[in-house]
């Protein structure tokens, strides 16, 4: 995900492949109208985002049964987990590097909420 002043930001999608009706049902089911007729809804999403210096690994690190974002995937949520500028996920920028460029590293947790968050949160209402 690119973002206003240029950083390219790494967000990881954890989605587990249930069918609409067993997870959020908008009609309940009768004989007369069975699940396949039931209006299909969006799954609910969540987004998990790190603290400050961690990635988006501490939300799967303890394997699919104890990880959060596992779990609520598991139980039909739509998650999304973005890494902010500046973590191991996320050194790309359109023209600076973040290995030999100082300037790459010129930026403020500011910046994460008012450029990255905003960046994140639009891709993800693109692809839902």
């Amino acid at each position: 995900v690119v973002t206003s002043d240029g950083y390219i930001n790494t967000l990881h999608r954890v989605y587990q492949d249930h069918p609409y009706d067993e997870v959020f049902e908008s009609a309940p089911r009768t004989l007369d109208k069975p699940a396949e007729y039931s209006r299909r809804v969006q799954k609910p999403i969540i987004v998990m985002i790190h603290g400050l210096e961690d990635s988006a690994d501490g939300w799967v690190l303890n394997g699919k049964d104890k990880s959060p974002a596992f779990v609520m995937a598991q139980k039909g949520y739509d998650v999304w987990i973005p890494n902010a500028r500046g973590n191991y996920y996320s050194r790309g920028h359109v023209s600076l590097n973040a290995t030999t460029d100082a300037q790459y590293w010129d930026f403020t947790i500011g910046d994460i909420a008012l450029k990255d968050m905003p960046a994140f949160i639009n891709f993800i209402r693109w692809k839902t």
